[in-house]
């Protein structure tokens, strides 16, 4: 066995090599763990569209890749949320119902509402 084993083992203190084995131990473990977090995502925002007066509140949204969306209709009638380019589309929201997107890719995905078309928005994925 090596002394730092030994040391740690038996609860010995540590000196010369044996300490300067742990203080490398260490700063190597740190070089590895450091650029790990600097790498880590921050956790997924939830963001909320309320669609109320024929509107779409707020009108435009600015979110991260991996973010949802909630649209919530808080209109007595039905609405959709559809992309111009089709890559979402919520269908028919009944009064009160919600509709959640997750913003997969980063772009800019203008919005209407299909059975509105008066009714605009515009999700700016970073």
């Amino acid at each position: 066995m090596n002394g730092l084993v030994l040391a740690c083992r038996y609860g010995w203190p540590l000196h010369g090599r044996a300490l300067a084995a742990v203080a490398a131990s260490a700063a190597a473990l740190a070089a590895f763990l450091c650029p790990m977090a600097s790498h880590a995502q921050p956790p997924a925002a939830v963001h909320t569209v309320r669609i109320e007066a024929m509107q779409f509140s707020p009108a435009s949204l600015e979110v991260r890749a991996g973010d949802r969306i909630v649209w919530k209709n808080a209109d007595p009638f039905p609405h959709t949320a559809t992309s111009v380019d089709r890559k979402f589309d919520s269908g028919n929201m009944t009064a009160e119902k919600t509709w959640t997107w997750t913003a997969k890719q980063k772009g800019v995905y203008p919005y209407i509402c299909t059975l509105h078309p008066g009714m605009k928005g515009v999700v700016t994925v970073k």
